[in-house]
């Protein structure tokens, strides 16, 4: 069963920021042998000083794969560490669903949260519709609308980028198309340029290796490297994943 854990808004401007919490809460979850993450998406919402957040916004979303029977254990656990480990002075939010229990509805809030201004009650109310598990967990609990719009686009499969994926945080240097297939999450890589890539081309994965969730799939987005003499492609800058993704 496949089941989407979104957080928002657990940090402050002094702790470590949500990415790292929600790497820590999936850790804390394989701990407790309630099933094991496929990857972990984060979702740039949009900015607006009518909006209170620490520094960019954005929302964390953990793909999560376990049995029938382990929803409500993760669901404890989750509201558990986020009470626990959230920073003083924040306001977090934690979303659980199943892949089934979301719909164009939750993807259509995910969108408009990159757009508008949203608010608590339309959140807990679209939440309730679709009998969600949408929870508060100090302070405002304002960060149940960034926890909703997380799981929105991590389950419309185009938007955010992995911090968490097996495999990035290891491989580094210039490696084949094959070995990073194999060996990581990556199940895509596109060129922005377009052309063909090759099983046996090399791609510079530079110091930030962070695919993209793409028609629902983690894919690695490379462009032509013109200054390398054996290696065609490399991942594309930091600053174009973060403006688009």
């Amino acid at each position: 069963m496949i089941v989407y854990i979104s957080i928002d808004d657990t940090d402050n401007l002094e702790s470590r920021g949500t990415g790292f919490i929600a790497r820590s809460l999936a850790n804390r979850l394989k701990d407790k042998e309630l099933g094991f993450p496929l990857g972990i998406t984060r979702h740039q919402l949009l900015v607006d000083p009518a909006i209170p957040y620490t520094s960019h916004n954005s929302s964390l979303c953990i793909l999560w794969d376990t049995s029938e029977t382990g929803l409500k254990k993760i669901t404890e656990q989750a509201s558990h560490f986020l009470k626990v480990e959230s920073a003083d002075g924040s306001d977090p939010g934690l979303l659980v669903a199943t892949k089934e229990q979301l719909n164009d509805s939750i993807v259509h809030f995910g969108l408009q949260a990159k757009l508008k201004v949203l608010t608590k009650n339309q959140a807990l109310l679209l939440a309730k519709e679709n009998n969600l598990h949408l929870s508060e967990h100090g302070g405002t609990g304002g960060g149940i609308i960034g926890a909703l719009a997380g799981a929105g686009l991590a389950f419309g499969g185009n938007d955010g980028r992995f911090v968490w994926l097996k495999g990035i945080r290891e491989m580094e240097g210039i490696l084949p198309v094959h070995e990073i297939l194999d060996k990581s999450g990556v199940q895509d890589i596109q060129s922005i340029n377009g052309g063909v890539i090759n099983t046996h081309d090399l791609i510079n994965l530079g110091d930030w290796f962070r695919p993209v969730l793409v028609n629902h799939m983690p894919t690695l987005l490379v462009e032509i490297d013109d200054s390398a003499e054996k290696t065609r492609w490399k991942i594309v800058s930091k600053d174009y994943i973060k403006a688009n993704h």
